[in-house]
């Protein structure tokens, strides 16, 4: 069951041909607009033609018309490409900084553009999972947006950039293959991001399912367990993993399975790339994801029997850590400061964290909310209902005015 779905992410695959010409594949992919019932009419199609590299889409109208010759498709392809990876590392990337920016783009060089190396099919899967996620944040000031020739042969009535979206989401479903079969880091990698894909798409069960196997493949080919300077990559993937999986899952009310931060040897991204000042969140979320376990647990004790003042004193205490925790994160990520020189990815960093602070301060209050609106709360503190109502406030004014003055926030 995939709550909230969006139909405007639902995406069927229809692998028409698979032609030798030139040495090589030509593919189709056609995309629907809409997910359809039996008694609609079926809604317009676009096709997604490839170009001669295998795994690169060019778009054509839905008559299947020609975009230009073979280099202009090329052309076209690229450029839709790059903006893909611009938008990945200026938006999401912030946030989940489990690619190493110059080394990543340095290879999309030498084996996605320029072709001078060969591609694996983990890269593959890992290059069209991030264009995936990157199409997804793309606001009406992206170039896919812009009114070019070969985006109006497009034909269709849906939000462009999704339709990229869905197009490598696709593709690199495809290329990752049988994921019980084989692991590797970039397949763990291309999970997880697929898994941001669904969040971002409203599919909050196929998130789970990605997050939940991204977590697997780390496991079993043993990166909790890396040391060394030389799992800096790993490392990175990890931490970023296990702070989204435990808040994942404190948010859908389901059960997390990693255990304490402490458990696991591998270093944080901050200790191994001190001179990224990005890497420094993910220690922050990881900290913030440990009480979230604490709070999973604690739910999961309430909900099996009525609510006490033993609850209401531990509740409070989460709170009291939780109001720690934001005290203590560092000057620059101080979530009640302002500034007008920062930079533009510290800002989206603390906007995030503040919604993760005010998520947190709502999940630890709400069954005592819930509690209260059946008038079972006799003899527990009524601080849980102002804080809650108060936690939900905040979010709803942080949302609308991000909304309103941070335009890449609109598509996040």
């Amino acid at each position: 069951m995939n709550f909230l779905h969006t139909s405007d992410y639902h995406a069927t695959q229809n692998l028409l041909q698979n032609n030798q010409a030139g040495g090589h594949a030509s593919q189709s992919i056609t995309l629907q607009a809409s997910s359809p019932s039996r008694d609609q009419p079926i809604s317009p199609r676009i096709n997604l033609l490839q170009d001669p590299r295998s795994h690169l889409p060019s778009p054509s109208s839905s008559h299947e018309a020609s975009i230009g010759s073979t280099t202009s498709r090329l052309s076209f392809s690229t450029s839709i490409e790059r903006e893909c990876l611009r938008l990945y590392f200026q938006n999401l990337h912030l946030i989940h900084p489990i690619l190493e920016e110059s080394t990543f783009l340095e290879r999309c060089e030498n084996e996605i553009f320029s072709q001078r190396s060969e591609s694996s099919n983990d890269f593959l899967a890992l290059f069209n999972s991030v264009l995936a996620v990157g199409a997804v944040t793309a606001g009406q000031d992206s170039s896919l947006m812009q009114s070019t020739p070969a985006i109006a042969s497009m034909e269709t009535p849906s939000f462009v950039p999704l339709k990229f979206a869905k197009l490598f989401f696709e593709r690199s479903k495809k290329y990752l293959g049988d994921i019980f079969e084989a692991c590797s880091l970039e397949r763990a990698q291309t999970l997880f991001l697929l898994a941001v894909f669904c969040q971002n798409a409203l599919k909050p069960h196929s998130c789970y399912m990605y997050s939940g196997m991204a977590v697997r493949s780390a496991l079993a080919i043993g990166i909790p367990s890396l040391k060394g300077y030389e799992s800096a990559p790993a490392s990175a993937l990890w931490w970023a993993l296990y702070a989204y999986e435990v808040e994942m899952c404190a948010s859908a009310g389901r059960e997390a399975t990693l255990r304490e931060p402490s458990y696991y040897r591998i270093p944080l991204p901050y200790a191994l790339a001190p001179n990224d000042p990005k890497q420094s969140l993910s220690e922050h979320m990881v900290a913030l994801a440990h009480l979230l376990q604490e709070l999973n647990q604690e739910t999961s004790r309430i909900e099996r029997q009525a609510l006490t003042t033993h609850n209401s004193m531990k509740s409070l205490d989460l709170d009291q850590r939780l109001l720690d925790w934001k005290s203590d994160l560092p000057r620059m990520l101080d979530l009640e400061s302002i500034s007008l020189v920062e930079p533009e990815w510290l800002t989206k960093q603390k906007i995030v964290l503040t919604l993760r602070f005010y998520n947190a301060r709502i999940l630890i209050h709400r069954p005592f909310l819930i509690a209260a609106a059946g008038g079972t709360t006799a003899g527990i503190s009524s601080d849980h209902v102002t804080l809650c109502v108060e936690a939900s406030r905040r979010t709803i004014n942080l949302l609308y005015n991000a909304y309103s003055n941070r335009p890449y926030f609109r598509t996040w």
